[in-house]
């Protein structure tokens, strides 16, 4: 993963940042892949693997979007 800069997306992982109650989360996303979104804290804490619907119900309906920060190109 490096620093995402403004690099073509197209089928390149690529690591999107929100914040939710006061904490930066992550999810791993593809614009060509059908990946489910877990949302994970930096100390790699998945938000919505734990059978806590409305934890993460509440993520999706209320966390900001901060934008893409790392982007993973592959030769």
């Amino acid at each position: 993963m490096e620093p995402y800069t403004g690099q073509a997306l197209e089928c390149h992982f690529y690591l999107r940042e929100f914040a939710f109650e006061g904490k930066a989360y992550y999810i791993l996303d593809n614009n060509c892949a059908d990946i489910a979104p877990y949302p994970t804290d930096c100390a790699g804490d998945e938000l919505c693997k734990d059978n806590d619907s409305s934890l993460c119900v509440n993520f999706f309906e209320k966390a900001q979007e901060k934008g893409i920060v790392g982007i993973r190109i592959e030769d």
